[in-house]
C-alpha cells in the first residue's frame, strides 16, 4: 500500500502536523516523534468521534484526516463544536423534524433547549427583492425596490441625526454661529458625499464597507469600553419583517460621546481651527466605525463615556 498524507495531533491540541505513513506503525512513529510523544502505550483515534484506530481500520482512513495521539491512560470524547456541526447539519433548515423530535422529548428541560433553535419566525434571508419578499417590505415606501436599498436608507436616516443645524451654541454671537453653521455644511458635505455611509448597513456591498456579513448577519460589538459582547448577540434583519422592526433596539454607539464631538466642534469653530484636517477629523469621530460601536440595546450604555 502507497503513503497517505494524515493530520496529527495530541490531548493537549498541539499541532496539528502533517505526516505520511503506510501503515498504522509508521504513523505512530512519525506522529510521536512530531508531537514529542513517548510511543509506548499510545493509541491513535479519529480526533473527529475517538473511535480508535487499528490496522485494518488504518486502509479504511481518507487522506488528510485529522487523527489524534493519545497516551497511555488518556481518554478522548468528541469535542462539543463536533456535536453542535453536527445537529446543525442535521437540523439546520429543517425546522419540521426539529419541533416533530421536541414534541417526543420528555424531560421539560431538554425540551425547552430545543426549542430555542427552532424559529419563532418565517425568514427568507436569501430574497433580496420586494417581489421575492413582499412580506419583508409591509409598511414601507414604494420605492424601495430591495432590501439593501431600505436598510443603506436606515443606516444614513441613522447618520443625519448625528450632526444638526440645532447643535450650534445659543451663546455664539451672530459671526460665530455663521462659521459654525459653515464649519458644520462641511462635515455633512463629506458625509453625503459618502452617500451617508448607508453601505454599513448593505450586505451587497464590499466587505470592508459593510458592518454585517454577506447574508445581512450583524453582530454586536459590545459596550463602548469592551473589546466583544460577552453575550454574542445578533441579529439578521433580513430575515423577517419582524426582525427588521426588532433591528430599531441596535444603535450605532459613539465610543467618544456626540456631546463632547460637538463640544469640540465649538471649541474649533472658536479657536477658528476649522480647515479640512478639522473637517475629516469631525467626520470620522461622529459618522465611521473609528468612533462607532454597533451594539444591541442591552449593550447600549447609557452613561458617561470615560475613555
Amino acid at each position: 500500500m502507497g503513503d497517505k498524507p494524515f493530520r496529527v495531533t495530541d490531548a493537549s491540541r498541539a499541532g496539528p502536523y502533517g505526516v505520511v505513513a503506510s501503515n498504522l506503525k509508521e504513523l505512530v512513529q512519525q506522529g510521536c516523534n512530531k508531537l514529542k510523544l513517548s510511543e509506548d502505550g499510545c493509541r491513535v483515534c479519529l480526533f473527529e468521534d475517538g473511535t480508535e484506530v487499528d490496522e485494518h481500520y488504518f486502509l479504511t482512513l481518507d487522506c488528510n484526516c485529522k487523527l489524534i495521539i493519545l497516551q497511555k491512560g488518556q481518554e478522548w470524547k468528541e469535542e462539543m463544536h463536533v456535536i453542535l456541526d453536527r445537529f446543525v447539519e442535521t437540523f439546520y433548515e429543517k425546522n419540521d423534524e426539529l419541533a416533530t423530535l421536541v414534541n417526543h422529548v420528555s424531560s421539560p428541560k431538554k425540551r425547552k433547549f430545543l426549542e430555542n433553535f427552532i424559529p419563532k419566525y418565517e425568514e427568507n434571508i436569501s430574497a433580496e427583492k420586494r417581489e421575492d419578499d413582499p412580506k419583508w417590505f409591509k409598511g414601507l415606501d414604494k420605492r424601495f425596490k430591495t432590501k439593501s436599498d431600505y436598510m443603506k436608507f436606515n443606516c444614513g436616516q441613522r447618520m443625519r441625526n448625528y450632526l444638526l443645524k440645532g447643535d450650534i451654541p445659543k451663546d455664539f454671537d451672530q459671526q460665530m454661529k455663521a462659521d459654525c453653521s459653515e464649519f458644520i455644511a462641511k462635515i455633512l458635505k463629506m458625509l453625503k458625499g459618502n452617500k451617508y455611509n448607508g453601505s454599513y448597513f448593505d450586505r451587497t456591498d464590499a466587505q470592508n464597507q459593510r458592518i454585517c456579513d454577506s447574508n445581512g448577519l450583524f453582530t454586536c460589538q459590545g459596550p463602548f469600553d469592551k473589546q466583544t459582547c460577552g453575550s454574542n448577540h445578533s441579529i439578521n434583519p433580513y430575515g423577517c419583517w419582524q426582525f427588521r422592526l426588532i433591528f430599531r433596539s441596535w444603535n450605532l454607539d459613539h465610543k467618544k460621546e456626540r456631546s463632547i464631538i460637538i463640544s469640540d466642534i465649538a471649541k474649533a469653530v472658536k479657536n477658528k481651527e476649522t480647515d479640512d484636517t478639522k473637517v475629516l477629523h469631525f467626520y470620522e469621530d461622529l459618522f465611521t466605525m473609528k468612533n462607532l460601536k454597533f451594539v444591541y440595546i442591552v449593550c447600549h450604555e447609557i452613561t458617561r463615556h470615560n475613555l
